[in-house]
């Protein structure tokens, strides 16, 4: 008995994360409050080809769903199988129609990049090909817009700012063990350039 119903949690755990996968895709508010209030889900599941709720949010422009999504504990750098690309890479390489609808959809993209980057996506990680998200966007006439462009700055930032904090990170360890023979040089410094009485 124990068995089956160990069998039946597994089996409404799988519908619950196909169900997750479909509310990403099809931007389903309704759905996915639904699959949260049920508890029996994971945020983290992904498909096939290794895609997750978080790429099928961005990759379909679902503007509902993606907030939600984020508040769950999800990897954000999740990297399918296919390509090696994170939510990031999927959010940036939608396709962008001529005319007010390019607009329209760029607008859209560059609100979901923003979202991913204030969850804390790193723009530094690359694809298979070893392409950065920005790289995507520097390809075509993606960022040949006003948006393309505002993304690329933007994605640009982030990866600058990745690198400054992880450098601040590998320096701290010179910097603790250093302070001592710092703090002597400075002494030293003001003792000579003193200016004489």
């Amino acid at each position: 008995m124990a068995d089956q119903e160990h069998d039946d949690s597994v089996h409404q755990i799988d519908v619950q994360n196909k169900r997750l996968l479909h509310a990403a895709r099809t931007d389903d508010l309704e759905l996915l409050q639904e699959i949260i209030s049920s508890g029996a889900f994971d945020a983290n599941h992904s498909d096939g080809v290794g895609r997750n709720a978080l790429h099928y949010a961005a990759s379909s422009q679902s503007t509902q769903v993606l907030p939600e999504i984020l508040n769950l504990e999800i990897d954000v750098d999740y990297q399918d199988r296919t390509n090696a690309d994170t939510p990031l890479h999927a959010a940036v390489n939608v396709d962008i129609p001529d005319g007010e609808a390019g607009k329209e959809v760029e607008e859209i993209r560059n609100w979901i990049v923003n979202e991913l980057l204030e969850a804390g996506a790193d723009p530094t990680i690359p694809n298979k090909d070893g392409d950065l998200p920005a790289d995507l966007l520097a390809y075509g006439t993606k960022s040949r817009s006003e948006l393309g462009q505002e993304l690329v700055a933007r994605l640009k930032r982030g990866q600058a700012e990745i690198n400054v904090n992880a450098s601040d990170i590998a320096n701290d360890d010179d910097v603790a063990d250093d302070d001592e023979g710092e703090s002597k040089r400075f002494a030293s410094l003001i003792q000579t350039d003193a200016p004489a009485s």
